[in-house]
């Protein structure tokens, strides 16, 4: 019994150990030596779990040879192995494991068989064996499988060649999503700034702006006398009323599916694609009540005429804002259409 604790106390130290030694790697993170901690680290794990195939004894209680450890489940301790070195995402450290896992268990295996006096194996089974020659040689002391081990070996180099194959494609993959990302963020950092939000994101999508015709309702809106407004009041006052104008004109053009082309001044032009002319009213009349007076804080010195101006350009509509809306109040130099009533 005390033989027993002893031996038990032994292998607690030699885990200990080992968890202790794997926290190395933790200590050289982002230093020069933590690739070379990695590798050394599981370089050790292979060559503990070796040594414990081929010199600690399977019992305390006599000499049993130990050329039976290969029926115990010490073995599986070098799939563990290669299951870990996976989660360090390096397929030259993943193959690095598998190449030290594969050496181990051979020298764990020359190891045994050169204490061995006599060796039985399969082979010695004759052409066609009964019942009781078959369990006399699977049960004798000395026998050993060597076919059955070069298979283990065998299937522990396939298991790291498709382990570092997933940890490179994975790899691949997680760059190329980032550089994805990095592409996306820097095309809505550098064209965000001078084109719509949609055309900046067919341009993320396809990679190029495609050539397209089609036929679309162009919407113009500007603040009539602006000129002579700005000129009665602070200009942080005319910048925050500009701002709150926008802001809340491009959510209207956004809301009825169109897009801000450009803001020149006080004015801006919104595109809109099919449905055509249902959308460019929906958002003029949006537009209209939006400026209405009660509706935008601190403009309420901008109004907007309730028709469109008889003189609009070709396919667009002119939306021209003023107190009220008489034509007393056009500004000056602004050319009478021959065409307007009155």
């Amino acid at each position: 019994m005390p033989s027993f604790i002893s031996q038990q106390c032994l292998h607690r130290r030699a885990i200990l150990l080992s968890a202790a030694i794997g926290l190395v790697p933790l200590w050289l993170e982002q230093s020069r030596y933590e690739r070379v901690a990695r590798f050394a680290l599981f370089t050790f794990d292979a060559a503990t779990a070796s040594a414990i195939l081929a010199f600690a004894p399977l019992s305390s209680g006599g000499d049993v040879p130990q050329n039976l450890v290969f029926l115990s489940s010490r073995t599986e301790y070098f799939y563990v192995i290669v299951a870990t070195s996976i989660l360090s995402l390096s397929p030259a450290l993943v193959i690095w494991t598998g190449l030290c896992v594969v050496a181990g268990l051979a020298g764990a295996t020359a190891w045994i068989v050169s204490g061995m006096d006599r060796i039985v194996s399969l082979g010695d089974l004759p052409a066609s064996p009964s019942r009781e020659e078959v369990l006399a040689v699977l049960l004798n002391p000395n026998f050993f499988g060597i076919p059955v081990r070069v298979n283990e070996g065998v299937v522990l180099g396939l298991v790291t060649g498709i382990a570092a194959l997933a940890v490179h494609r994975a790899r691949n993959l997680v760059r190329a999503n980032a550089a994805a990302e990095a592409g996306r963020t820097r095309i809505q950092q550098i064209f965000g700034r001078y084109v719509p939000p949609q055309v900046a994101e067919q341009l993320i999508q396809a990679g190029q702006l495609a050539t397209q015709q089609r036929t679309a309702s162009i919407l113009f809106a500007d603040i009539e006398g602006f000129t002579r407004l700005s000129e009665t009041l602070p200009p942080p006052q005319v910048i925050g009323m500009l701002n709150r104008f926008f802001s809340a004109a491009t959510a209207i053009v956004d809301e009825r599916g169109g897009v801000v082309v450009n803001y020149i001044g006080d004015a801006f032009i919104a595109a809109f694609n099919a449905p055509l002319i249902p959308r460019a009213i929906a958002a003029a009349r949006d537009l209209l009540f939006l400026v209405s007076g009660a509706n935008l804080k601190g403009t309420d010195c901008v109004c907007v005429n309730q028709q469109p101006d008889p003189c609009p350009p070709q396919g667009a509509h002119s939306i021209s804002a003023s107190k009220n809306c008489t034509p007393k109040h056009r500004p000056r130099g602004q050319a009478r259409c021959p065409h307007a009533p009155g």
